[in-house]
């Protein structure tokens, strides 16, 4: 819980300044500045009301945020459409888009090179012996999966080598599991082998160490966990 009322009694006692509330507190000085002005806000002033706890206190002076309709919150970006986006800008909201690239003159958007991350993450685990190489995703209809897809496709482009494509519907050890299993018993293995996530990635080795363990000339690589892409619209 935070120190707002030591925080406003050595204020307004005390007579102290923000720095050496911030060290009496055990804080750094921009909470101290903003609880000052949050009170101010919340139209509040020293002393406070004897009943007043420091529970109340902090919801007074930090509301939880409106309880929005569900066609207006952060959706992920499988679950929503374009149109939805559009009504809430024309509505007063701002959208970000996260990892997708959205209409400019609409939306504000923060895109990653996945494409390129991914040519280079597949070249690091490519060699001379690399005839099939596994491809473990997650929700491949998503904006990132297909960037991260064409990169991979970019770094075998003029090749030979065979490429084996496996999708999950969400990002569970169980789902990352079936595709390991899936990789052995239908499409023959691989010598090399990239997935989406850790969560993936683990799941490989679950499945392969229970069968004897990875063999010496496999390559692997992943990619770090990464949340599903969601638009935060805000006043």
């Amino acid at each position: 819980m935070r120190k707002i009322k030591e925080v406003l009694r050595l204020k307004w006692e005390r007579g102290l300044s923000n720095r050496q509330i911030a060290e009496a507190c055990g804080v750094s000085r921009p909470p101290v500045s903003e609880y000052l002005q949050r009170l101010a806000e919340a139209g509040l002033n020293w002393p406070l009301p004897e009943d007043l706890s420091e529970a109340r206190l902090e919801q007074l002076l930090f509301p939880p945020p409106p309880d929005l309709p569900a066609e207006v919150r952060g959706i992920p970006d499988c679950l929503a459409t374009t149109s939805l986006y559009a009504d809430s800008v024309q509505q007063g909201w701002h959208v970000v888009g996260m990892d997708r690239g959205l209409n400019p003159a609409l939306f504000a958007s923060v895109v990653s090179n996945d494409q390129d991350t991914a040519q280079a993450l597949t070249h690091s685990v490519i060699g001379k012996a690399t005839k099939r190489i596994a491809w473990l995703e997650v929700m491949p209809d998503l904006y990132i999966s297909l960037e991260r897809r064409a990169g991979f496709d970019a770094a075998f482009k003029g090749t030979a080598v065979k490429l084996l494509y496996l999708s999950a519907s969400h990002h569970e050890r169980s789902e990352g599991a079936r595709l390991a299993a899936q990789l052995l018993d239908q499409e023959g293995g691989a010598n090399a082998l990239i997935t989406a996530s850790y969560v993936l990635l683990a799941a490989v080795f679950d499945v392969f160490f229970k069968r004897g363990g990875l063999s010496d000339n496999i390559r692997l690589a992943t990619f770090g966990d990464h949340r599903l892409p969601n638009f935060f619209p805000s006043r």
